[in-house]
């Protein structure tokens, strides 16, 4: 062996034992689950010293020390509720985390058509494609500088600081639990934000207090960010961009981030939002406080690539802080997902946050009667084919209505068929003359697509409702259909859709129509099923089953036509 790494080695050896001989650790000491009295007693009298010593300190110190000293002191504190898990950073004491437990980003595994035909053909199992490791959502976005939740600024500039805090820990069971930090400015501003945590609820309090302990009034324009968002959903179904929206009155407005050229400031609007496809970060003020909320366009990512999203905090007027004097502010805060009964819990009217459209006079409902039937039957796909039976039970009078019509114009397939042979070349004398046929029958030639018409807004609505239904998020009817919020990447229920589609079509009598009107409805099966390719499950399975009730409705009016004419 080389004699002159030996000989590093035992000089190496020999400082090491020499160091620990001169310079012995200290004991460990066990950390314990519950901070006794004596403990809770000394830690707020370190806070207070920490405070009245702040000023002394941060005047010595230049931004850039500051900023260091922030970083090298901060600690990060855990609060632990059922419904989720938060990250406070004592360093200006914002929230770098939090993560829903019930929601994570990664759905099931789709098994695409391929890799079935694949393991048909070959006997063998196609490699698993590469999946990112599951994880929770969370609420916490991005972390854009000067964007932090929970940041307090007292001017145009961020101040770097500490918070002192006189707790622990928490971990919240069956009843809420308070934290709070406190930090001086330079300017000698006591900074106290008290944040309250509820075990059952995504909500939670943040009472802002600014005291001015000097003897000399301080100028300041109070300003507490609420966030971004959530993190970005790079892998779920159809995602929304994020938007900014406000309450206000009994209308919920919205803007799109790139319409935010300049900060947009509303004033007083009963709550603010930022956003996504399922969730949503929400803020208003407590009591008859006025709230005044300004959005923001920061850079951050969405599907990968760069573009704007918008920021909300809360923003006063510049004010005078005079000796002794201490400004008030209490906020109620929401960070999770868009489920009715959790928004209601939070305000009653913040489920209109869930922007359903211009139709959401029927989207809200139907909505409602799809989570009461999903209450007794629990499978969500199950709640969606009772919800199309009891929404085509109730148009069954407009679908007897219609088929008269539709008889009746099949019944005058000849004469239809002769007048267009008459008129050919007379377009104009055409049309008068099938007028005056539809006059002297009785016959509404609207009347027969009556139930179409009416389904329409009835699908664009289910759309809107089902759009934003968290509930369908990740949740398997059966089969191959394992992600009702996810297109149908086996093809099977767009197809199942056209089948039916031509079936109930061939059923249906039709009216004399010219060649390209019978090539057009001869082809729309085919046109439907390329619509829907890209359709979540759960919309195509609705109109799937609309179609099967149509057929089954359809061979009944059948039946009854015949036994009018034997009658």
């Amino acid at each position: 062996m080389d004699r002159k790494f030996v000989l590093a080695f035992l000089l190496s050896s020999f400082v090491i034992f020499g160091y620990y001989a001169l310079f012995p650790p200290e004991p460990a000491v066990e950390e314990t689950k519950e901070t006794a009295p004596q403990e809770q007693a000394a830690s707020a009298t370190a806070v207070e010293a920490a405070i009245s010593a702040a000023p002394a300190e941060a005047a010595a110190l230049s931004p850039e020390e500051a900023a260091k000293l922030a970083l090298a002191q901060a600690q990060v504190l855990t609060v632990d509720t059922p419904k989720y898990k938060a990250l406070i950073n004592t360093a200006n004491g914002v929230v770098t985390s939090l993560e829903l437990k019930n929601y994570a980003y990664i759905g099931p595994k789709h098994v695409k058509a391929k890799d079935w035909l694949f393991s048909i053909f070959t006997g063998k199992s196609p490699a698993p494609p590469e999946i990112p490791a599951e994880r929770r959502v969370n609420m916490i976005g991005d972390l854009a500088a000067g964007h932090e939740p929970w940041l307090v600024q007292l001017g145009a500039e961020t101040e770097a600081l500490v918070f002192q805090t006189d707790a622990a820990n928490l971990t919240l069971k069956d009843q809420a639990q308070t934290l709070t930090l406190k930090a001086v400015s330079k300017t000698g501003v006591v900074i106290t934000k008290t944040i309250t945590f509820f075990p059952d609820t995504y909500s939670m309090e943040l009472d802002l207090a600014l005291s001015n302990p000097t003897a000399a009034p301080i100028n300041l324009t109070p300003k507490l960010v609420f966030g971004s968002g959530n993190d970005t959903i790079t892998v779920d179904s159809y995602p929304r961009p994020k938007l900014a929206g406000w309450l206000s009155g009994e209308d919920f407005e919205s803007v799109d981030p790139e319409d935010l050229e300049e900060p947009l400031e509303i004033n007083d609007p009963q709550w603010a939002v930022v956003t996504s496809t399922y969730f949503l970060q929400g803020a208003m003020a407590k009591g008859d406080q006025k709230f005044l909320v300004h959005f923001d366009a920061i850079e951050g990512l969405f599907q990968n690539e760069k573009t704007l999203i918008p920021s909300m905090h809360f923003q006063d007027v510049a004010q005078v802080l005079d000796p002794n004097q201490t400004y008030r502010r209490g906020f109620k805060l929401y960070y999770g997902p868009m489920v009715q009964a959790e928004m209601e819990a939070f305000d009653v009217r913040f489920p209109a946050a869930l922007n359903l459209g211009w139709l959401d006079f029927l989207a809200h409902p139907i909505l409602a009667l799809l989570r009461w039937w999903q209450s007794h039957v629990i499978n969500w796909g199950l709640a969606i084919i009772l919800l199309t039976i009891t929404v085509r039970t109730l148009m069954f009078p407009l679908a007897i209505k219609g088929m008269k019509s539709m008889r009746k114009m099949a019944q005058l397939n000849p004469r239809m068929k002769h007048l267009r042979e008459k008129y050919k070349k007379d377009k104009e004398k055409l049309n008068l003359e099938i007028m005056n046929l539809y006059r002297k029958n009785k016959i509404n030639p609207l009347s027969g697509c009556l139930p179409l018409l009416v389904q329409i807004p009835i699908f664009i609505a289910l759309y809107q409702a089902l759009m934003p239904a968290i509930e369908l998020r990740h949740q398997a009817f059966g089969w191959w259909i394992d992600n009702l919020s996810a297109a149908d990447h086996t093809l099977i229920l767009p197809m199942l859709m056209g089948a039916t589609m031509y079936l109930q079509q061939h059923l249906t009598p039709q009216p004399n129509m010219e060649p390209l009107q019978q090539k057009m409805m001869m082809w729309m099966p085919v046109l439907m099923v390329f619509f829907f390719l890209d359709m979540p499950m759960g919309l195509v399975l609705y109109w799937v089953a609309s179609n099967v009730f149509s057929i089954f409705q359809q061979l009944i009016f059948n039946r009854i036509k015949e036994a009018e004419i034997q009658h």
